[in-house]
């Protein structure tokens, strides 16, 4: 057999489950999201009595092309070098610093900075997971809610995943099992396995998740995954494995809360986030401003000029970072990496050029199509 035929063979036979002990540390450093035994099971019922004596089997043996999906993904699961374990956020005295700094640049977020700040605390000092109830940020759109809660997860040392609740419906949060066609691994289960760690999760728009038909209470999942006990027998319907999610820090966000069930909102601790002050949203910016200038190689001067400051404050946190990014290609193209007045208005001019042509593109109007 030559060695295209080896490495091949190779990827479509699975592998026995990485049962490796948890890495060294306290039992609290690291927890199992998957039962590697339940992970075992499952592929071998899969691969049905071909398994029985050895553990590999070819994908194209088994009938349907969703269970060959399903086989797929238990099998890199299953192959995974971190084994079945992530590491748990467990905080020190650097973490709560760099929350008290952040509190410095987002003041407007003292209620949400300061009840993880309170949480980093107490895992500081008694060494053991954070342990930070699910969050609803109350406020208007374009607040600066996403930038804050990546700048949180960037604190505590956490992987940050954003999910759109306005498009993501209860089927593609716990998988849809092979009975479908189409059928695939929920996002939860996706979230938790590429995350090196407890991870933080944004629910943006979480008063907008849409109902798949009538029938259907779209917040219903959410009643098992904002409860900790359930949430650490959740199961994905695609992998029919369960899945420990009870170690996700949730936030949610929203702009309102008149039609979210009384049982949801008992879930969750409410924060009301404040539209930002002037001098507030300076500090926002010049934020914002270190961040890019970070992905730069911090090569763009320390600071901006306080003209461009307060020019780039006039717009919301939502354009903010685009203007500014589009801002420094304009002053490059004059020889400069300072941002001026100016860079910051052609940006303007140039990203609002963009959203009339969005706009201009769409249906055709009903009286229009008529006369045709």
């Amino acid at each position: 057999m030559n060695s295209d035929m080896k490495s091949d063979t190779n990827d479509i036979a699975p592998r026995p489950v990485n049962k490796r002990r948890r890495p060294r540390g306290g039992s609290d450093q690291f927890h199992r999201i998957y039962d590697p035994d339940e992970l075992e099971r499952a592929i071998r019922q899969l691969a049905g009595d071909r398994a029985a004596t050895e553990f590999a089997v070819a994908d194209e043996m088994v009938e349907s092309s969703e269970d060959r999906n399903r086989l797929r993904c238990l099998k890199r699961i299953a192959a995974d070098p971190r084994g079945t374990s992530r590491r748990s956020i467990i905080c020190s005295t650097e973490v709560v610093r760099r929350l008290s700094d952040l509190l410095k640049v987002m003041p407007h977020f003292a209620p949400v900075i300061g009840v993880v700040a309170r949480a980093a605390l107490v895992s500081a000092r008694t060494q053991t997971p954070l342990d930070l109830p699910p969050c609803l940020l109350l406020g208007e759109p374009g607040i600066g809610k996403t930038f804050a809660l990546r700048r949180i997860a960037e604190a505590l040392g956490a992987d940050f995943t954003l999910i759109a609740m306005n498009m993501t419906d209860a089927f593609r949060l716990r998988g849809l099992n092979t009975a479908w066609r189409g059928a695939r691994m929920g996002r939860i289960a996706e979230v938790l396995q590429s995350s090196g760690s407890s991870p933080v999760v944004l629910l943006d728009e979480f008063d907008k998740i849409p109902a798949v038909d009538r029938a259907e209470r779209p917040y219903d999942v959410w009643h098992s995954l904002l409860d900790r006990e359930n949430a650490r027998h959740f199961r994905d319907d695609f992998l029919e494995i369960e899945i420990r999610a009870d170690r996700i820090t949730w936030f949610a966000s929203a702009n309102d809360v008149s039609k979210m069930p009384p049982s949801i909102l008992d879930r969750l601790i409410v924060l009301d986030i404040p539209k930002p002050s002037e001098r507030q949203l300076q500090l926002v910016v010049a934020g914002l401003y270190a961040v890019c200038r970070e992905s730069y190689g911090g090569l763009l001067p320390e600071d901006l000029a306080d003209d461009a400051l307060q020019e780039l404050a006039r717009h919301s946190l939502r354009h903010i970072a685009q203007l500014l990014r589009l801002a420094i290609g304009f002053a490059a193209s004059e020889g400069r990496l300072r941002v001026k007045v100016e860079d910051i208005r052609s940006a303007n001019t140039l990203a609002a050029q963009a959203h009339k042509r969005r706009q201009s593109i769409g249906f055709i109007h009903s009286s229009k199509a008529l006369s045709k």
